[in-house]
């Protein structure tokens, strides 16, 4: 491992290298992969944030692994959020990689406002007020990026992806799972010769937040499911470090996540809760209320309301 200003380069294996922030936390750029091709190319896994400094870090980054961006062949990105394809334009510099994007999220690449549809903020606007502060806040979705310091700009994809598809890059095979539940078309890539899983935001050092336009909780339990389904040995994350004990990290995601229906549950032993009442029982933090925590509180309903253990009557949710 080597240090290159405030990136960590990680070696996979001779051919493939892990750009890594030392701080995991939004608004940290996610996680970038490199992998060097024959005759001097290289392919990479998302770009990070659309912030100056961010995009140098990662230009550093390559110049240490002796590759220039107009080397760049393929450039696959995860999912259209900000912290992995927000700095795409600036990245590029007039480099024309092919763009890879699954199909779910290919709109939102093009026009990055789709996102106040995929982060469910009209839900949060109507069913939760946090009488002026986050909520004013996100009324200009773009200007929030911005004001924290990752900056969303966005990518021209040239091809969409679509599950069971198979990317090569360099010595790689990678089959393309769908995995959503943190947004629509969020991807994991599976290669088999080698067992390397690329899980984006699925596990690493955070639990991503999940909202239902983005596919909830029930989603991402089923995104947990597929990634356990392949076996994988090594799990690449988009936040924090390598994984090598996989089926122990997906485990423990999964149970963060029927923690929070199990919370849920707890809260309305003592009684119905209004959907306002439930955001605020279910998150102590007030920043986390209108976003991520409505849409996260939303996602719980709805799957308890499938499973037949909660109902909706009016404003009212309590347990059947």
């Amino acid at each position: 491992m080597s240090k290159e200003g405030a990136l960590l380069i990680e070696n996979i294996a001779d051919d493939f290298f892990m750009l890594r922030p030392k701080n995991p936390m939004w608004p940290s750029s996610a996680n970038v992969y490199v992998i060097k091709e024959d005759g001097g190319g290289f392919s990479m896994i998302d770009v990070g944030c659309g912030k100056e400094e961010a995009v140098d870090l990662v230009r550093g980054a390559l110049k240490d692994l002796g590759l220039s961006v107009e080397n760049l062949e393929t450039l696959l990105l995860s999912h259209s959020h900000p912290d992995h394809m927000g700095g795409t334009g600036q990245f590029l510099d007039g480099a024309k990689p092919e763009i890879l994007i699954h199909e779910d999220d290919f709109e939102n690449a093009l026009t990055p406002l789709g996102l106040i549809g995929t982060f469910d903020i009209e839900l949060a606007k109507k069913s939760y007020s946090d009488k002026g502060g986050k909520a004013t806040a996100m009324k200009d979705l773009m200007r929030f990026f911005i004001d924290f310091g990752c900056p969303m700009l966005g990518a021209a994809p040239t091809s969409r992806l679509s599950e069971g598809d198979v990317v090569k890059m360099g010595a790689y095979q990678f089959e393309v799972i769908l995995t959503p539940g943190h947004s629509p078309g969020h991807i994991s890539l599976f290669d088999e010769g080698t067992g390397i899983m690329y899980g984006g935001d699925l596990v690493g050092d955070i639990v991503a937040w999940y909202t239902p336009a983005s596919g909830g909780v029930t989603g991402y339990l089923e995104s947990l499911d597929k990634m356990e389904a392949r076996s994988p040995d090594t799990i690449l994350p988009s936040h924090g470090g390598i994984i090598t004990n996989p089926t122990e990290k997906i485990a423990k995601v999964r149970e963060r996540l029927f923690a929070r229906d199990k919370k849920m549950i707890g809260i309305l032993k003592g009684g119905p809760k209004t959907f306002v009442e439930l955001v605020d029982l279910m998150f102590k933090v007030e920043m986390m209320r209108f976003f991520p925590g409505a849409g996260i509180t939303e996602s719980h309903i709805q799957k308890l309301a499938a499973d037949g253990s909660v109902k909706r009557s009016g404003d009212s949710i309590e347990l059947i």
